[in-house]
């Protein structure tokens, strides 16, 4: 009885100090599971970007900005190459209401736009406009022109002094038909060379030609 008695003393010191050693670890293991609840952490999606300022700047260049308007990505890939070799600020002018995915619907918009000689309103805005003094602008042709929203964006700005460098894309219509519209919006501005991007030797060919102009203000 006496030696039963014993091991039972010894099972029960023995399952005491098991239970104390326990209890810490699992008030710490119950401490680190709350701080990595998820709702804890991280930030909603609408507090990544701000609309109204979405340009990014790359390179030496200050004082150049690359400003687009692209419907289907084929001008955004232009103002992207232009904006890998030159620097400076990167912007796409984005309408307040954008233009329908479908074509018929697009081109009625845009036709009706041109006609009226509307300014759709411009959802986006430049930060700091003033800093820039040379200003790479693209758009597509549409109905003989750029799209009536680059005027909008031209009209928001005091662009006296500033020096434009357009640039198209446009398998039919040369980028000096729409430049009557740029010297309407910014009449205090001077136009630079233009550029119809319909190929990559001719792009490469412009950029190198504006680059050396800048660089020799």
């Amino acid at each position: 009885m006496a030696t039963t008695t014993n091991i039972r003393h010894h099972l029960t010191a023995i399952f005491a100090a098991i239970t104390l050693l326990a209890c810490p670890l699992l008030a710490g293991c119950s401490s680190s599971s709350t701080a990595q609840n998820p709702s804890d952490t991280g930030s909603t999606p609408s507090e990544q970007s701000d609309g109204a300022a979405n340009n990014t700047d790359s390179g030496n260049h200050d004082n150049v900005l690359i400003a687009y308007y692209s419907y289907s990505g084929t001008t955004k890939a232009v103002a992207e190459k232009i904006h890998d070799a030159v620097g400076g600020g990167l912007i796409e002018i984005q309408p307040a209401e954008p233009y329908s995915d479908g074509y018929a619907e697009a081109a009625s918009r845009a036709e009706k736009e041109h006609d009226d000689n509307a300014r759709p309103a411009v959802a986006n805005t430049v930060e700091n406009m003033d800093q820039y003094d040379t200003i790479f602008l693209g758009y597509p042709i549409w109905y003989g022109t750029a799209p009536m929203v680059i005027a909008t964006f031209l009209e928001s700005y005091d662009m006296s002094g500033k020096t434009i460098y357009p640039f198209c894309t446009s398998s039919h219509t040369p980028i000096d038909d729409s430049l009557a519209l740029l010297k309407e919006a910014a009449p205090n501005a001077t136009l630079g060379d233009g550029l119809t991007a319909n190929s990559d030797a001719d792009t490469e060919a412009w950029i190198t030609q504006v680059s050396s102009a800048i660089n020799a203000e």
